[in-house]
């Protein structure tokens, strides 16, 4: 393999892999770094698996509207979180180190460690580069609660874990994540609370369609 690139690029998310792509089309020689999983958060733990729960409870939500509950229903409610995870497999099958390689790059999985200025070491080798990208992401930020266990607590890194539809959920925050999830939830039959230290609720959307969110979550007696 190896060790001398234009282009590294540290995280193998949706950044990462728009730009490893990016560089690799224009002729450039890219490396590209991953300590986990390819495809990031969007792929694992954001955007795919929250619009994929979002689309299995509306289904639901929306049948049981029209023809009431069954053995049928409960099935498919309760295979929520296993659609999920089907989802996220059908997409990391087209974002495997062999499709990436098939375009010139070369990917590592492992941790990348700056030596230099224009090095790294990714176990105890180490690769030169001209240019580095840093596309490594973000992580959920855990508060303290007297009396919750931190291992206890939910977050876009584990809540796609779930076998089950839990029976209550209390959400903290009433950002966008906040708010899908909430609403997704409450279609599957959760007793949702949504907590939030803002003054108003869905603080971050525009003003004019704030109280037509309020209004549609308490629709779905979600408690805020």
């Amino acid at each position: 393999m190896p060790t001398k690139y234009e282009v590294v690029v540290i995280g193998a998310g949706s950044g990462g892999l728009t730009v490893a792509v990016g560089f690799a089309k224009v002729g450039k020689r890219v490396l590209l770094v991953e300590r986990e999983q390819l495809g990031g958060e969007c792929t694992n733990s954001s955007c795919i698996p929250s619009k994929a729960l979002l689309h299995h409870a509306k289904a639901y939500y929306n049948a049981t509207q029209i023809a009431g509950t069954n053995i049928q229903t409960e099935q498919y409610r309760q295979h929520a979180f296993a659609y999920v995870r089907e989802k996220i497999s059908e997409i990391l099958a087209h974002e495997t180190p062999a499709d990436f390689e098939k375009l010139g790059i070369t990917v590592v999985k492992g941790e990348a460690i700056f030596t230099s200025p224009h090095t790294i070491s990714i176990h105890n080798t180490t690769y030169q580069f001209k240019t580095a990208i840093i596309a490594t992401g973000s992580t959920p930020r855990l508060i303290e609660i007297p009396g919750l266990s931190l291992q206890d607590a939910l977050t876009n890194q584990n809540l796609f874990t779930l076998q089950t539809i839990p029976d209550r959920t209390l959400i903290i925050g009433a950002g966008p994540i906040g708010l899908e999830m909430g609403q997704a939830l409450a279609m599957l039959g959760s007793q949702v609370t949504i907590a939030t230290i803002d003054n108003e609720f869905a603080h971050l959307e525009d003003p004019a369609i704030r109280p037509i969110l309020q209004q549609a979550f308490r629709a779905l007696n979600v408690t805020i």
